[in-house]
């Protein structure tokens, strides 16, 4: 009977259609392998340890970034270019609207009714240091409607929403250039130098006294999704994300107090003590350990995948960057330019596997390919293993040459040769180009093992 189940689902991954499909053969390939990233821990020949004077950098350099919107906020993104980077995003737009969710194409006037509200004829109209108060997303546009290229394309359907840009958490510094006409969209700058649209009811000014009480060393982070945050009144403020900072008051056996992020009756940003189960957080930063990555990692195993944090899950670069964060490692927001952190080798098309197992430190190291990162977590079989957030795996019709893709959609552990076996499919091997180490070798002690590091 199972086989006869197989045979049937084969089948239908087989007749729909090429650019985005289910094929039963990787989802099973991807069962038999253990979705635990701390497992693989006993397969390497050692574990390492982040040295003490190298965590005191790595912490410096994050709060650097962290906090760039308030210090230096156009370090990277200047007005001009923020300006030049919008009117070329709307020049682009108003000659291809794309596709609503319905697959309907959009019209001119959807874009024109956007760019009006946008006033970019007076940018910038509101220079200000802000706070997210609540998680929210960043938009290419202002606007919550998406815009797909193609419906028929792999990669340009759904849920590939080209107007969604990434996800900033509760208490994110932020500096705002532009408010739209309808006030309800700020232009903001975020601290890994990423310009978007936040809805300014998650936004609140902050003030020169606000930032020097909330600048402050004593952090903790989060290491656990959607623990409730609240004031120990009842009252409600979010749920945590992982890598999420807060400054930290008072740690107690069961609930820990913190600062967040309100609005007053004027729209300002005011701090406000909550609660959050001690269980939720932990000093920040942790000692990168492998064993510490590798147990925050599995807390992301399983999770589908979100284009851009859509709908609050991750995709590749966001789950690289979310799982580094608790470690006070900063990597930015996009897989292109994570690759160029810590210590880029480029990948030639020869020996490549023999090479990550060579040079990769598993739990430290990254693999880039076009367009997507990967974790490389160490090998099993000679074979070189990775952690990461797919949509899937790239497939050419052999017939055809029509590009697709087999859907994994989640957050996965898998061989960089999964899919060799069909036809079609352009394995991960095959598409990676480069590897970085982001931590130098010589600041990284070796471990007797894994156990050691739990405490």
């Amino acid at each position: 009977m199972k086989k006869i189940a197989f045979t049937l689902l084969l089948l239908l991954a087989t007749s729909i259609s090429y650019a985005d499909r289910i094929d039963p053969r990787i989802n099973k390939d991807l069962l038999a392998i253990p979705q635990n990233a701390v497992s693989f821990l006993k397969l390497q020949k050692a574990q390492y340890r982040v040295t003490p004077n190298y965590e005191k950098k790595l912490k410096k350099n994050y709060l650097k970034h962290y906090f760039s919107p308030w210090n230096n906020p156009q370090i990277t993104i200047s007005k001009s270019d923020a300006l030049k980077i919008e009117k070329s995003t709307l020049t682009h737009y108003l000659d291809k609207p794309g596709y609503n969710e319905n697959h309907y194409p959009h019209k001119k006037a959807w874009i024109e009714k956007i760019a009006k509200n946008m006033q970019l004829n007076k940018f910038p109209n509101h220079l200000q240091k802000a706070i997210t108060t609540q998680a929210t997303a960043l938009r290419v546009l202002p606007t919550i409607i998406p815009s797909f290229e193609s419906r028929k394309i792999a990669g340009q359907g759904f849920p590939l929403d080209d107007l969604q840009n990434s996800l900033l958490t509760a208490n994110t510094p932020i500096y705002v250039l532009q408010t739209t006409r309808s006030g309800a969209w700020q232009l903001v700058i975020t601290p890994n130098n990423s310009l978007g649209w936040a809805q300014t009811t998650s936004v609140a000014p902050v003030s020169k006294n606000f930032i020097k009480k909330w600048q402050t060393n004593n952090f903790v982070v989060a290491t656990t999704r959607h623990a409730t945050v609240t004031n120990g009144r009842g009252q409600f403020f979010f749920v945590t994300r992982i890598g999420e900072l807060f400054p930290s008051l008072k740690k107690a056996k069961r609930y820990s107090t913190v600062l967040v992020v309100v609005k007053n009756a004027n729209g300002e940003a005011t701090i406000k003590t909550a609660r959050i189960n001690t269980n939720a957080i932990k000093a920040w930063p942790i000692l990168a350990t492998s064993y510490h990555i590798a147990a925050l990692a599995n807390h992301f195993m399983g999770q589908p995948y979100g284009w851009g944090n859509l709908y609050g899950y991750h995709d590749c670069s966001s789950t690289l960057m979310d799982l580094f964060a608790p470690f006070g490692i900063w990597l930015p927001r996009n897989s292109g330019d994570q690759i160029k952190m810590g210590q880029p080798m480029p990948l030639n098309a020869t020996q490549k596997q023999r090479k990550i197992l060579q040079h990769g430190i598993p739990f430290f190291t990254l693999l880039h390919a076009s367009g997507h990162i990967m974790l490389y977590i160490g090998q099993r079989n000679q074979h070189a293993y990775i952690l990461h957030s797919p949509w899937g795996l790239i497939t050419k019709n052999p017939t055809t040459h029509k590009m697709g893709r087999d859907i994994i959609g989640r957050t996965v552990i898998m061989p960089v040769t999964l899919g060799t076996r069909i036809p079609g499919v352009v394995t991960e091997l095959q598409r990676i180009n480069a590897m970085t180490t982001l931590i130098p070798r010589k600041q990284l002690h070796r471990s007797l093992d894994f156990s050691e590091q739990t405490h």
